[in-house]
């Protein structure tokens, strides 16, 4: 999701708060990776929610999305660390 996706971006607000505080009992699905390489080491965390009947109630115009997805990034490279949030939807 990202700022010229025009409208899509102006609801950016209510996929980042559900991934902040998670409604309890919603499924996700969570997978954790690391990697290694030209002197980094990298993690990500990616969280899948496909029950978002929520938030095509909202926003109607996303009436066929399939999921929101979360990518959560830590980088390691030498003394320097970051870590980055990334949002997604998919149809």
């Amino acid at each position: 999701m990202k700022g010229h996706q025009g409208s899509l971006y102006d609801d950016y607000d209510d996929v980042v708060t559900w991934f902040q505080s998670p409604i309890q009992g919603l499924p996700q699905t969570i997978d954790q990776r690391s990697d290694k390489g030209h002197g980094r080491i990298e993690s990500r965390e990616v969280t899948v929610c496909q029950e978002i009947g929520w938030l095509q109630d909202r926003h109607p115009k996303w009436a066929h999305l399939h999921s929101i997805i979360k990518v959560c990034s830590h980088r390691q490279a030498g003394d320097k660390e970051s870590h980055e949030n990334r949002y997604y939807i998919s149809s």
